[in-house]
Formats: C-alpha cells, structure tokens, sequence
C-alpha cells in the first residue's frame, strides 16, 4: 500500500472521504495551513482537491492563506489535470473574494488567468471561477488582446472577458465587443450561444449599448428557434426581461416571437408563464394559444400537473383577467389537476403548493378546492395533517354550508378512531396535530363535551408528550366548563392515577395536582381530595418520589400559614424526603426547603396583595359559572368559550397570603362525600417500566 509520508500522515490511497483525510493527515499539527501546505507540495491528487475544497479553514490565518495562494500559483503553471485546476481556481477565487490580496499574488494570477483563457478547456466551470478572480484584478490591458483571441476555440472565455470588463472599454473596444457578440450568436458550441443571454441580462450597461448599436431581433431570431433546448430557454428567459424595453418599435415581431416560444413551452418552462401571460393580455390569439398550450402539457402526466400547481400562483391572477373562457378555463384546469393528484398525494404535496395559491382564488373556487381534496381524505389524512388546522380555519369563515359541517363531522369521527391505531406505531407528532384539529373541529360543531371525554382516553398515552398536552387541555376545561359533573370526571380520572401500576402515571397525577395548586384555590384543592397525592411519598419508585418535593412546595405556597395540620404533615414529608435513600431526592428537598424559608421572611407583603388577587379572580370565575348556566338554557350556542379567559392569566408563581382561615382541612365542604384513602398506604413496590 503506497503512503504518502509517515511523519506526517498514514493516507493510503484507498482513503478519499474528507473525513478520513481530515483525521490522518498531518496529525502532529494543529494548523490547518501547515497540514495543508505540506499535502500541497508532497500530497496525491485527491489530497491536493482535499485541501482546494476546504480552503476556507485558511481564512483565519490571512497570512498563512497567502502563502497557500503562492504554492497553488507555482502549480497553475505547469498543471494539465483540469479537475485539479477546476478545484484549485474555485479555491483561490473563494480567498480573493475574503481578503485583501498583495499586488504580487495579483499580478501572478493575472497570468494565470490570461494563459488558462487561451487554452481551451472542455469544463468551462474553470473559465467561470477564473473569472471571479478577474473582478479583482485591474490589469486591463493585459486582457485587450483577449478580444482578438482565436474567435472559433476561445469565444466563451471572450464572451466572459466583455462580460466583467465591459465598463472599462474605450469606445474601441466596445465596437469590437459588439462584433463578438454578434458572431456568438451562430456559434457551433451550444454552450457559447447559452451565455450570452446570461451575460446581457447581468450587464445593464452593454444590454442598452447591444440594443441600440444594431437591430438585435434579426440576430436574436436564431436563438429563439435554437436547435438546443438550453439555448432556447436562456434566449425566451432574456426575450421576456426585455420585451417591454422594445415593445413600441417591434411590436409585431416581437408578438411573432412570443407566439414561437409558447409554442415550444414544456413542463420545464413554468417559470415563463408569468411574463407570457402578462404579454398576452390584450391579444386574444396569444391566449388562445396559451391555454391551449398549457392544457396540452399538463395532460402529458402527472409530474407535469404537478408542476402546474406548483408555479400556478404566479401567475394565476393575471390569467384570470383574460378573455372569459380562457378565465374560465384556467379554473377548470386546476380542479382537474387536483382531482387527479388528490389519488396519489403521498408523491405529489399539493397541499403545500395550494397553500401558497389559496388566497388568490375566489370563495367559490376555494370551496370548490376543498372539496376536491377531501374526495380521498381517508386515503391521504396523514398528509392532509400538517394542512388540516389551517384549511379548516380558512373554510369555515367562508363557508358554513351543511355539506362542508358533515366533512368535518366525518374528519373527527375518523380522528376519534384512528388517533389510537397512530398510538401504536409511535406517530406523536401527527397525534398531537390530530387533537389541535379535534379541538378546532369540535368548537366548531359544539362537540366540546365529547371532546373532553375523548382526551380522558387518551390522558394515558404511551407519550410523555402527549399525556402533558392532553393534560394541559384538561386543566383549561376545568377553568372554562359549565359543567361541575365534567369538572369531577377529569379530577377523578388523574386521581385514579394516583394507585395506578405505571410508575409514569403516578408521575402524571403529582404533575397535574401540581399545576392545580397554581391555578386554582385552597378551597378547591380542600374538596376534592387532592391532599390524597400525598401517599406517594411511600412510592417505591425514586422518580416518582423525586416530584414530591416540587409539589409540597406548591401546596405550602398555596395554604401559607392556614391549615396547621396540611403544613405540620408538609414539613414532616419534607424532612422525610431529606433523609431519602437516594441522595438526589435529599438535595431536591433540601433546596425546596431552603426556597420556603426565604419566601417566608422575605415576601409576606406580596403574599397578602397576591392573595387578594386570586380570591377576587376565584369570585369572578363562579360567577361567569352561573352565567353560562344562564345561557346554556337561553341558547347553546351562544356559549362563550373563553368565559373565564382572565382566570387563565393567574400567576403560576403566586405566593399564598399569611392571614388564617377558619375552615379546618378535615371538615368536609357540605355537599362532597369524604373519598376513603389511607395516607399511609405503602404501594407495592414497583420497578420502573416502559410504559405499555
């Protein structure tokens, strides 16, 4: 196996990834430069290519990625491998254009520059990236006599030197550009006459010299009908930008040449159709021959009708101040086009190009989209998801029609099914996307209640994701029922966690209790038995154990200084988890610990004002309570679902007030039966599992 050097690196030449050479080579160094200079002078081909394409580690070294320019240089001059030529002229262009360059390397590769120009290469990628260096070199006059190289063999390198010194030329030299680019036009090499619509559109300055200095249609002619697609498509892409600039003095002809290109329009040329269209506005026969056209191409096959709905929204508002029919036309075409790539959505996303065409149909038109779309929705709903929040928003304000509400009827009936065979092949992200759509469908349809029972089912998924989403969603309805009954059974369905064999579900009902104690008050922690997530400090699991100490906090701050017999139970919890088994438990303990004391000498004052707050927003939301009661009985539908809005904006770090109460935790409200719970029920010792 031949190795390059065992000093520096062990690089056989079976090693060509980057990553490879990048982990052998030069390894006593850690300068990029060092390595490189070396690989440069001693290194193989590919070692050689390695370094010209990760030139850019050189530019923090200034110095260093001079001196890299210098061996390069020595190479260029007598270097006959195009493809390390191509790689080494890309590199040094990427350093000219970083940093400052010292005259001496400039005029060095001004020769350079200028002998590659009159050698003919077949990878004109070398010309290009030699021109880039062009921009930085000032030397003009070495490059006047590239004007009056070998015309037939070195036209493109010509058509590159007018293309960046254009600005520069006396009058002469421009007259002698003109003469050039005029012969390009009929060039044998397709790739010559390609350029030179490029090069016209990226120079202002010689584009209205071309125009006025000779009647450019004539010549332009051929490019237009241009036996090379490519040509074809460079000269319609120039004909388009400068119709306008020749409109009044070759009208007629200019329609003529419009007339050819739409004719030799294919799928590949979508990105014409705006400026054809903008041209043919007042020409009936142009738009006659357009749409007719347009539907011969997407009729070809489906990646052609794709491609149409993907560039349409460019260009369908101009298309639709056409003559009727052809407007009418364009409609019918793009229902067509859904239609049939509705039944194969999972290779073509028209979701994505309609979304951006969407806005500019009219109400009718977007309804008549939707429909379309839904013909195959069971087939497709996993690629309709990341859509479905947005069309059902967009829909129902434009129309509430009997049609489009049994759609979604038959959308959340679908979800409620299948939401749970997405369980089991672990597809969370469309699950969750799924209840955003459910929620928005369900206040749509006035389902809310249903809804509520469907996130009880799902309040136990296998996700840790999605049972918190579910029970944030939870905890809002608690806020915003009318419903008491409603309220209970999801209390009760995160309490019946609290005995649950899952060690996460036992996690779950601290969490929710936790979040309760945030946002709801003493009174309503008091009747419904929450105290009973006590018992889990006696869990076997540690990481059950371990949210404990987060949640006797929370219920501290929320009883302050009423209930002794709450808070004298706290603190001997506290001090038991102190001296936990697990040392982590302690020191979570130990530093909820310390955060009460400090709260309790520091904040009394806010605690009271706090606490202020909170009873006159509890007094509010019971209230709003009998109010929707009120209007539950009046009318359904003129429930409003963010009744209790302002109870959401409660601060979750409120701090309790000092002042007592005089109701006892062990005096039970009237009305609630006592739940029996032994507190210091030790559960079963379980290990942690995957939760099934």
């Amino acid at each position: 196996m031949d190795f390059v050097n065992e000093k520096y690196a062990v690089i056989p030449k079976s090693l060509k990834s980057d990553e490879e050479i990048q982990k052998n080579m030069a390894p006593e160094s850690n300068s990029f430069v060092e390595r490189a200079k070396y690989l440069l002078i001693n290194g193989q081909s590919f070692q050689k290519m390695f370094v010209a394409k990760n030139i850019g580690e050189s530019l923090s070294d200034p110095k260093g990625a001079l001196q890299l320019l210098e061996i390069i240089a020595n190479q260029l001059h007598s270097l006959h491998d195009e493809s390390l030529i191509k790689e080494y002229i890309k590199a040094v262009s990427e350093i000219f254009n970083k940093i400052q360059i010292p005259n001496q390397i400039k005029q060095s590769y001004s020769d350079i520059c200028f002998n590659i120009f009159t050698k003919q290469y077949q990878q004109y990628e070398i010309i290009n990236s030699c021109a880039e260096i062009l921009k930085y070199l000032d030397d003009l006059d070495i490059y006047k006599e590239g004007l009056y190289l070998e015309t037939d063999n070195q036209m493109y390198q010509i058509l590159k030197i007018i293309e960046i010194y254009y600005h520069k030329f006396t009058p002469e030299l421009k007259k002698q550009a003109h003469l050039q680019i005029k012969s390009s036009m009929k060039h044998k090499d397709e790739r010559v006459r390609k350029i030179i619509s490029e090069i016209l559109l990226n120079n202002q300055q010689l584009l209205k010299s071309i125009l006025h200095e000779f009647d450019w249609i004539d010549k332009f002619t051929t490019l237009i009908y241009d036996q090379s697609k490519d040509v074809r498509m460079s000269s319609a892409k120039f004909f388009l930008a400068t119709y306008e600039l020749n409109e009044d003095i070759h009208k007629s002809r200019l329609q003529l040449l419009l007339e050819n290109i739409i004719k030799q329009l294919d799928s590949s040329q979508f990105e014409f159709c705006q400026s054809i269209a903008q041209y043919s506005l007042n020409q009936d026969n142009l738009q006659s021959l357009y749409i007719e056209k347009l539907n011969e191409i997407i009729n070809n096959n489906n990646d052609n009708q794709f491609r149409f709905l993907e560039s349409l929204h460019n260009y369908y508002s101009i298309i639709k101040q056409f003559n009727e029919k052809y407007s009418i036309s364009i409609d019918d075409m793009l229902l067509n086009s859904i239609q049939i790539l509705s039944e194969e959505m999972r290779n073509y996303d028209i979701l994505k190009c309609l979304s951006n065409l969407y806005s500019n149909l009219s109400q009718d038109m977007q309804f008549k989209v939707i429909q379309k779309l839904f013909i195959n929705f069971e087939l497709n709903q996993l690629i309709f998801i990341p859509y479905l929040s947005e069309i059902i928003e967009k829909t129902t304000l434009i129309n509430k029609n009997k049609i489009w509400l049994q759609q979604l009827q038959t959308i959340y009936e679908m979800f409620k099914r299948n939401v749970f065979q997405y369980e089991t092949k672990g597809l969370w992200n469309e699950i969750s996307n799924m209840i955003d759509i459910m929620i928005i469908i369900s206040r749509i349809l006035f389902q809310q209640k249903d809804f509520l029972q469907q996130c009880l089912k799902m309040s136990h998924m296998g996700s840790n994701f999605i049972r918190d989403k579910i029970m944030n969603i939870l905890i809002e309805k608690i806020i915003e029922l009318d419903s008491l009954e409603s309220r209970d059974s999801i209390i009760q369905n995160y309490l019946a966690f609290i005995n649950h064999s899952n060690y996460q579900l036992r996690q779950l009902s601290i969490e929710f209790i936790m979040k309760l104690c945030q946002q709801r008050s003493r009174k309503f922690f008091i009747s419904n038995n929450l105290i009973n997530v006590l018992q889990l400090q006696y869990d076997a699991v540690s990481l059950v154990r371990a949210k404990l100490p987060k949640l006797l906090f929370q219920i501290k701050l929320l009883f302050w200084n009423d209930e002794k017999e709450i808070l004298s139970r706290i603190a001997q919890i506290f001090q038991n988890l102190m001296n936990d088994k697990k040392l982590s438990i302690q020191q979570i303990s130990k530093e909820f610990w310390v955060e009460l004391s400090n709260i309790q000498f520091l904040n009394a004052q806010k605690t009271i004002e706090q606490n202020q707050i909170m009873d006159e927003r509890e007094q509010q939301e019971y209230a709003n309570l009998k109010v929707i009661k009120q209007q539950l009985l009046l009318n359904p539908k003129n429930i409003k679902n963010d009744v209790s809005k302002s109870r959401n904006q409660t601060p979750t770090t409120r701090l309790p007030p000092l002042n007592k109460r005089q109701n006892n935790f062990l005096q039970i409200p009237k009305g609630t039966q006592p739940r029996k719970t032994s507190a210091q029920r030790a559960i079963l010792s379980k290990s942690p599992q995957p939760f099934k």
